[in-house]
């Protein structure tokens, strides 16, 4: 197999695990609207569970992401796309940390229902819509060096 095809299949395994990673973020936004919905009396130890098996599912793509990153520094070529990759995870465990910020901004905001809140749950949401663009620039990079070879 020629480096241009494992280049290639290195790219096309990030997008696919990219969208194991989207969806599982949809079933955690799910779980957390369920998890808001029992309040004052919270499911907690449904919601952990949830978090538990999500947390799992992001470190399996997380690992697997890291192992295409490697495999990409092994030849001067892709060098490119193995920075671009780095910076992908980069900006995904910040969508992370502003994930868990804003879920906990939202079951606050839930159980005293302050405009202060409020405007705290929509600062998090601004910087996470940030991220996310930051995150599809990258995957956009990504293409855009895919078009050189």
């Amino acid at each position: 197999m020629s480096n241009e095809n494992a280049v290639f299949d290195c790219v096309r395994e990030l997008y696919s695990l990219h969208e194991e990673r989207v969806y599982t973020y949809k079933l955690l936004e799910e779980g957390h609207k369920i998890y808001l919905s029992t309040a004052p009396n919270y499911d907690f130890a449904r919601f952990r569970r949830l978090v538990h098996d999500v947390t799992a599912e992001f470190k399996r793509i997380s690992d697997s992401i890291i192992a295409i990153e490697k495999k990409l520094r092994l030849n001067a070529d892709s060098a490119a796309i193995a920075d671009i990759i780095h910076n992908l995870q980069e900006d995904e465990k910040l969508k992370l940390k502003l994930t868990a910020k804003m879920q906990l901004a939202k079951q606050e905001f839930v159980d005293c229902k302050s405009d202060a809140k409020w405007e705290e749950v929509n600062a998090i949401k601004h910087q996470l819509n940030t991220v996310v663009e930051n995150i599809n620039g990258h995957l956009s990079d990504i293409r855009n060096e895919m078009d050189s070879y």
